[in-house]
């Protein structure tokens, strides 16, 4: 029998008492009408004032506003990106190729990815040469240090929904009144607004890309458990929340109202079940204008089978060990929210039936309400697991999705969500019926569990997002131009501009610092002849030892390039300045005076080119 079906003698009372509070708490001032926003509160550290974030865990999320971040760094290891890659590739696998393949319109969505799925197998060994091969980069992303307390465009934002319920998240907003692309994104399991995973996003999605972003916890994080006194799980309950928040972001008292061009959709591990089945539903319900309200969806090392998924990272393993420790802290605090006595911690292998019946009885609970679910799930009363589960497979419903561009991508080597019964089932239904011109996926060797920025470098991951989302935005892109401004006010010094015989032009590198009015402009340039202690005229400029470069520095002033101040700007705050330093390394590019990118030549910097959307 189904572990998910069953639930022994020994548990009974304990799933009993807190379903019961559950369903409680989920039908209690329930609303007469559709379930909707009725408030939305924003704040924001850095323009408000000294605010201080009493929850410690909070606080070493997003950033202690009251203290000097410049003395303050988040820990020995802390690790922030500038957007740049450790060490540049050959012609065929720099990131340019990412960006030409999606900006092109001879390609379909489906070759599009294809293409791409192509580009990562083939350059793999340039792309992850100097990555740490996965493990490393997984856990240095834990130490990603991003203040979010201290940039003035993120705001810490809390929904409260009709029904009592509430989320919390991050809204980045542009400050520009042109309407442009909004991604709703979704961290992962345990996961909340502040995580790691969350600052990472908003660095690839936020900093160095033209959109409005609003990042959300999971359920099944903490700050959903404190806030709502409730234990569930699974992407449609996300989904939905999704759909309420879109309706009131579209609403006149919405900060963001009238400034958004096209709304999207990004999931990240278990977020990414909310993500994947945030196109099912947008697929079947549609706006007044008759038009889809997500019109593309992204998920990553995703959860597609909730079901085989827990049965899998609850196995006795290491993982299976971390998850139950985790999984048990979750249930403790509904416990003591609810005011209830905590039993003593159940086997590992009870974790996916305890978690499974407790998310049926939330889910129950809501649909109490005949305007919670939305279509193809309408009919749905949840009085059974297989409901449930059936609901929160996405593999089942993705041959329903035929005009919601949907790109999964996934490793083979993720550690915590296991894609053989994820990715890999979903890829080969694909094939089975031909492929799905709207669902495609790209499926990697190395990736690690979300890893994919550290992995196969950040400027690849930023442009391969970025240009997805913008090529299913053409109401906004149609605005974008080509913009090249001319580097004739820069004296250069010799050193970059008379070079010996054997260099060349290899990578640059954008920096900025705080109050800081220009960029200090660093090239790295292959001179072999610059050292005696290894032969490097023999070695490969991507995989050679750095002693065979020599580095050559150069200050441009803002005003001299001319990019909208939407994008570069003097920063205040520490944060704000790394912001602009992303953007600059993953959206400028030098080239010569014939516009030929510099990289491997011996030509002068003669010009900065970039895409500008307003």
């Amino acid at each position: 029998m189904n572990i998910l079906k069953i639930c022994t003698l020994g548990f009974f009372c304990f799933l009993l008492s807190l379903q019961i509070s559950c369903s409680d708490q989920g039908s209690s001032g329930g609303p007469s009408g559709p379930v909707e926003i009725i408030d939305v509160s924003l704040s924001n550290p850095s323009v408000e004032g000294p605010i201080i974030i009493e929850n410690k865990m909070e606080r070493e999320l997003i950033g202690d506003p009251t203290i000097d971040e410049d003395n303050t760094p988040q820990g020995l290891f802390s690790y922030t990106p500038k957007g740049t890659r450790k060490r540049e590739t050959s012609e065929e696998c720099r990131v340019q190729q990412i960006e030409n393949i999606f900006q092109s319109t001879a390609l379909s969505n489906s070759e599009k990815v294809s293409k791409t799925q192509d580009y990562f197998l083939n350059c793999e060994d340039e792309l992850t040469r100097f990555s740490g091969k996965g493990w490393f980069d997984n856990t240095k992303i834990s130490f990603l240090n991003y203040k979010l307390a201290k940039n003035p465009r993120i705001h810490q934002a809390n929904f409260k929904f009709n029904n009592g319920e509430t989320i919390r998240g991050h809204l980045g907003i542009k400050p520009s009144d042109v309407p442009r692309p909004l991604i709703i994104a979704r961290c992962g399991v345990f996961c909340n607004a502040g995580s790691t995973s969350g600052r990472m996003m908003l660095m690839h999605l936020f900093d160095e890309s033209p959109f409005h972003v609003l990042w959300l916890g999971n359920v099944t994080g903490t700050n959903f458990v404190e806030d709502n006194k409730k234990v569930t799980i699974g992407g449609y309950y996300e989904a939905l929340q999704h759909f309420r928040i879109l309706e009131y972001l579209n609403t006149p008292s919405s900060p963001l109202f009238g400034r958004i061009s096209s709304t999207h959709v990004f999931g990240l591990s278990l977020g990414a079940n909310a993500s994947a089945m945030t196109s099912v539903l947008a697929q079947f319900n549609s706006t007044i204008q008759n038009q889809h309200p997500f019109k593309s969806s992204l998920s990553m090392c995703p959860v597609l089978d909730l079901n085989s998924t827990l049965i899998e990272v609850f196995k006795n393993n290491t993982r299976g060990k971390i998850m139950s420790h985790k999984a048990w802290k979750l249930l403790k605090l509904g416990y003591e929210k609810n005011n209830q006595a905590i039993p003593e911690k159940p086997k590992m292998k009870d974790f996916p039936s305890i978690i499974s019946n407790l998310s049926l009885a939330t889910y129950q609970s809501a649909t109490s309400d005949p305007a919670w679910g939305l279509a193809p799930f309408l009919n749905f009363t949840f009085k059974s697991l297989e409901e449930f589960l059936s609901v929160n497979t996405y593999i089942e419903h993705s041959e329903r999705v035929s005009e919601i561009p949907s790109l999964v991508l996934a490793s083979k080597d993720d550690p915590v969500v296991p894609q053989r019964v994820n990715a890999e089932p979903l890829i080969s239904k694909l094939n089975e019926r031909n492929g799905n011109s709207s669902v495609n996926a790209i499926y990697v060797n190395e990736g690690r569990h979300c890893a994919f920025s550290t992995v196969y470098g950040w400027s690849t991951m930023s442009s391969l997002f970025r240009n997805f989302y913008l090529s299913h935005s053409p109401e906004y892109t149609e605005q974008a131009i080509e913009r090249k401004q001319s580097l004739s006010k820069i004296r250069f010094p010799s050193s970059i501009t008379r070079l010996e015989k054997d260099e060349f032009h290899f990578s640059q590198e954008w920096v900025t610092k705080k109050e800081d009015e220009h960029f200090t402009l660093t090239f790295k340039i292959w001179a072999p002849s610059s050292t005696n202690k290894v032969n490097c005229r023999r070695q490969n400029p991507n995989s050679a030892y750095e002693t065979c470069f020599r580095t050559a520095s150069v200050q441009v002033p803002f005003e001299t390039l001319d990019v909208d101040p939407l994008y570069v700007y003097q920063g205040n705050t520490k944060s704000e300045a790394q912001a602009v330093t992303r953007w600059a390394n993953t959206n400028l590019k030098i080239v010569d005076k014939f516009d030929q990118d510099i990289h491997f030549s011996r030509n002068d910097p003669n010009q900065v080119m970039w895409i500008d959307y307003p």
